[in-house]
């Protein structure tokens, strides 16, 4: 999106002709660094967005343009999850986390500018966000790829995304354990 969607309309063009396999939607992490489990997604009806919200219960928006835009005129499903943090105080926004707790809207308009900087991120915050919201929705992917007999699968995370590749790493130890209390029954 920071050259108007030319990677995601080449993304989705690779998608429509089939050059990934079948894929049911696209998942869009836009990374303001900062909010933890604190979170919205766009405002974009489809299956994706249906299960976000049968897992969590966070609130949904309107978003300024995002690569969701471009995958969904490209007829595909997307849409956007994006932490942000909550606001200090009284003040409140246009994303209400819950009774008491509005989520910071203007933070979302320092991305992709050059105020968008390693020094507004949140490494714990990043962590949390990860932990607490990335893994159940890849968890999900997983159980339902692994559901249709599918084995061989891949996950592309950054080199500092540790935890997502231990959650989803055998740990022989582990599993030879499992297999001796199995036969153990």
């Amino acid at each position: 999106e920071e050259c108007g969607g030319i990677g995601s309309q080449r993304c989705s063009e690779q998608i429509n002709e089939g050059y990934f396999g079948e894929i049911d939607w696209v998942l869009n992490l836009e990374l303001t660094g900062r909010g933890g489990k604190y979170f919205f997604i766009g405002n974009y009806p489809g299956t994706l967005a249906n299960h976000i919200k049968s897992i969590f219960d966070c609130p949904i928006t309107n978003t300024p343009y995002n690569d969701s835009v471009t995958f969904r005129k490209n007829g595909i499903d997307s849409c956007v999850i994006n932490p942000l943090p909550p606001i200090e105080g009284d003040a409140t926004s246009q994303v209400k986390w819950d009774e008491s707790t509005y989520l910071d809207f203007k933070l979302l308009f320092n991305c992709h500018r050059p105020t968008d900087t390693i020094d507004t991120i949140s490494p714990i915050d990043m962590k949390e966000f990860v932990e607490e919201v990335v893994i159940p929705i890849l968890q999900y992917i997983f159980e339902q790829i692994y559901a249709v007999n599918i084995r061989d699968y891949c996950f592309v995370v950054g080199r500092e995304q540790r935890s997502i590749e231990d959650h989803f790493t055998s740990h022989e130890t582990y599993l030879k354990e499992l297999k001796k209390k199995n036969t153990e029954r």
